[in-house]
Order: C-alpha cells, then sequence, then structure tokens
C-alpha cells in the first residue's frame, strides 16, 4: 500500500458508529440484529488483538496449540471430552481445568462444550438444518 495519513482516532470512531448503527436498524427489521452485534465485537476485538499482538502470536500460536492439544488428551482421559471439544472451551475454563486435572470437567461444562460444538456445526452447515439448534449462550466471559 502507498503511505497514507493516520485518520483520526475520533473521526475513525465516529464513521465506525455511524455505519455500525445504521446497519444494525437495517438488520433490526429482518431479526438478525443480535448476530450482527456479535460479528461487529468480533471483528473489533481481532482487530484490536491483530495491532496489539500479531508478533507474539506468531511467535508462540504453535507451541500454544501443543499445550492446548496436551491438555485435551489428559482430558479425554478422564473422560470428559472428545476429540476437538477443547477448542470450544473459552481461556478461563481451560486454565481452571488444566488447574484440576486430573478431575474431570463438570457436567455442566460438559453441556456448555457439546452446545457450543453444536452451534458451530449447524452454523458452517456440516450437519442438518433439521438438527436442535444450540441454546444461545453470551460469547464473552
Amino acid at each position: 500500500t502507498e503511505p497514507h495519513a493516520v485518520m483520526p482516532y475520533e473521526l475513525n470512531l465516529r464513521r465506525n458508529m455511524l455505519a455500525l448503527s445504521f446497519h444494525f436498524d437495517l438488520a433490526h427489521s429482518s431479526g438478525r440484529a443480535l448476530g450482527l452485534n456479535h460479528a461487529a465485537r468480533f471483528v473489533h476485538d481481532l482487530n484490536v488483538e491483530r495491532e496489539n499482538h500479531h508478533v507474539l502470536w506468531l511467535k508462540y500460536s504453535y507451541p500454544l496449540r501443543q499445550l492446548v492439544v496436551e491438555l485435551e488428551r489428559r482430558l479425554i482421559a478422564s473422560g470428559s471430552l472428545e476429540k476437538g471439544d477443547v477448542f470450544f472451551l473459552q481461556v478461563p475454563e481451560l486454565i481452571e481445568a488444566a488447574r484440576n486435572l486430573p478431575a474431570p470437567l463438570t457436567p455442566d461444562l460438559v453441556s456448555k462444550v457439546k452446545n457450543r460444538r453444536r452451534g458451530y456445526l449447524v452454523e458452517a452447515r456440516l450437519i442438518g438444518s433439521d438438527a436442535e439448534p444450540a441454546l444461545s449462550e453470551d460469547d464473552y466471559y
């Protein structure tokens, strides 16, 4: 890209809020406002992470994945999870699970993980539309 001047933060924030408000109002009539809100929060968080932690993420993502997969192996051995389920735990839940090993996850948390996986499979259209929908859950801790 060509060198360019950075847009002042306040102006950029105002423009983005105006655009998001416009889209949110349009989405309300079709019942998609909540989904748009979640997507906007995700994009915002992604941009913050990209700007602040790009180098750290590249440096530590593979070792971190190895650690998570090892925790998954131990949680599978405890009878809590199935292969791939660990990626549906939120970070605080994963830290608590690691702290409590070799104890299994609570039935409530296992239920949440299964629900999140079902939601992912439905959203990605990897299971039929006749499948039981996932329960709505706030995605932020």
